[in-house]
């Protein structure tokens, strides 16, 4: 018999911006310059999901999708009790295992055998118990010559597949997955695959990933996050078919300075040097949010120049993001403008291809500066995201795409 194994009644969790020190040097600030009051000190706050509700019965598999900063992990977070609401109750129906962070529950000075008997202490099991999975888990991770060796000298790769043999091994009755199979060989991912096929039977997975090949293989249902709360529930085709049209037809640029354009005034100098504006585009000028592979885009930047000190240096940079816990850079492109070609305001145009990027959420920085002055001289910065989707299962889909092939 069925039965509701995960409810979410009425949830919301916010975020303070500052806390501590900065909270106080914040509230000064704010009594400074005039800009003390209740309604804006709550624009210091982050809504990560705002009023949501549903429930998972035992032995679905629920597949959460949604752009980077929609509220994904923060709900892996609540089932796993690792944080709480702030509003709402979450209320959890049996035991709980999983990956949610890249090396979350590892002690980087413990061995991996180490870390391993640490988790399972956690997750109730004996010693003797532990002893006995020992032998699973190093046979799941492969990591049968590194079980010894300290997890800070782990690659990132490595920790994912000890920790993901840990959450299979341990057979909790719900198992909480965030993008874990987007690192690793792909030996690992196509035997992770079929593992999860044979060895969550019984179990209940809420799934985390960008992959929509692996939501189609593995989960039976579909959440999609869109501004904290649930814009689709229902099924995984649909599902996936309503996050395209979502994506493409987004009028929500969440493109942002790294210096918040409405807490500049009284906190930081007017920047010398302004983006005002980034689109991402295809070549007839149309906005592009959602990006197939291997289509090449056009970055259409708008400067607003207040004050000009020398040559200005643009920083293009395309990052990606994993499992919110690391960004990495991908690919820069610097662009000089000679100090005589500086105007109030300019734009500029930059294209590139999306071949070697892999299907998922990537971000564009745009960082100005001027040349042979200090680091970030021009007190400004902008981004924007977009996501790359492909039509085919690529062998290879880590961070990039490097075009592995078979030599004869």
């Amino acid at each position: 018999m069925s039965y509701d194994i995960i409810r979410f009644n009425h949830v919301s969790k916010i975020y303070s911006r500052y806390f501590g020190l900065m909270k106080l040097k914040n509230f000064l600030d704010r009594v400074k310059n005039g800009q003390i009051g209740r309604r804006l000190m709550r624009m210091d706050d982050i809504v990560a999901l705002n009023d949501i509700s549903f429930s998972v019965e035992k032995g679905e598999r629920v597949g959460i999708i949604g752009r980077n900063g929609a509220g994904k992990s923060t709900i892996l977070k609540l089932m796993n009790h690792t944080m709480f609401p702030t509003k709402g109750t979450v209320h959890i129906d049996g035991s709980v295992g999983g990956l949610i962070e890249l090396t979350g529950g590892f002690h980087s000075e413990l061995s991996g055998r180490d870390n391993v008997y640490l988790n399972a202490a956690i997750l109730g099991f004996s010693s003797s118990e532990t002893k006995d999975l020992m032998g699973p888990i190093i046979t799941i991770s492969g990591l049968k010559e590194f079980i010894d060796v300290p997890v800070k000298k782990y690659s990132s790769g490595m920790k994912v597949r000890l920790g993901f043999a840990i959450a299979m091994a341990t057979s909790p009755d719900i198992v909480l997955l965030d993008e874990v199979l987007a690192v690793g060989d792909a030996e690992f991912r196509t035997k992770s695959m079929r593992m999860m096929e044979t060895y969550l039977e019984d179990k209940t997975l809420v799934f985390v990933s960008h992959n929509m090949k692996q939501v189609q293989q593995i989960c039976t249902r579909i959440l999609i996050l869109n501004e904290g709360g649930i814009a689709y529930d229902g099924d995984v085709e649909e599902g996936i078919e309503r996050y395209y049209r979502l994506m493409d037809s987004s009028q929500n640029r969440r493109g942002h300075t790294i210096i918040p354009r409405n807490l500049q005034k009284g906190f930081s100098e007017e920047p010398a040097v302004a983006v005002e504006t980034l689109s991402i585009t295809n070549f007839d000028g149309m906005p592009l949010k959602t990006v197939r592979h291997g289509q090449k885009v056009v970055l259409r930047i708008l400067l607003q120049t207040n004050k000009i000190i020398s040559d200005l240096k643009l920083k293009v940079m395309v990052k990606r993001s994993l499992m919110d816990t690391f960004s990495d850079v991908l690919g820069q492109f610097n662009v000089i403008i000679p100090r005589r070609n500086l105007e109030l305001s300019k734009e500029i145009a930059v294209s590139f291809r999306t071949d070697n990027l892999s299907p998922g959420e990537h971000v564009v920085e745009i960082v100005p500066e001027f040349v042979k002055q200090p680091a970030r001289s021009a007190l400004d910065s902008y981004s924007e995201t977009f996501e790359i989707v492909s039509d085919t299962e690529q062998e290879a889909d880590g961070l990039i795409n490097l075009n592995f092939t078979i030599e004869e």
